[in-house]
């Protein structure tokens, strides 16, 4: 009797864990992190004002084991907020940038990138946070 409940209760823990490790891997944002399939950027936008020129730092960075080199990266503007209401993405122009940086594997680099804000936007668009997105262009370096 002894043997089949320690049989029993091995196979309960087994089953247990096999469950508890499907379902580890299967839940999205579980502690298995995936890494990213294309490089990623991230910047913002601060100090802006009607008429404003300023520079954006946006960092891209290289999810690969082997160096990139990043050849475009295009920023696409959202509509903005403020305590003040909304703002047109309209009204900011964001250089699209074209070159070469060579970014190492699994590492980041900044890459500046000219706003100018139209001297015809409003004055309730000054501060304002634009949501942004990129798109980025690169290549296995050779």
């Amino acid at each position: 009797m002894k043997r089949i409940r320690t049989a029993i209760t091995a196979i309960s823990l087994i089953v247990l864990l096999a469950i508890g490790a499907a379902f580890a891997f299967a839940v999205p944002g579980s502690s298995a992190k995936k890494p990213s399939k294309h490089p990623t950027a991230k910047g913002n936008i601060t100090n802006l004002w009607p008429g404003a020129v300023s520079t954006m730092r946006v960092t891209v960075k290289n999810p690969y084991p082997k160096a990139i080199v990043v050849k475009n990266l295009k920023t696409k503007v959202g509509t903005g907020t403020s305590a003040l209401g909304t703002c047109s993405a309209s009204v900011l122009k964001i250089q699209v940038w074209k070159g070469k940086v060579t970014i190492k594997p699994r590492k980041s680099k900044a890459i500046l990138v000219k706003i100018t804000m139209a001297a015809s936007a409003p004055n309730t668009c000054q501060g304002t946070r634009f949501p942004l997105s990129y798109v980025v262009k690169a290549v296995p370096k050779k």
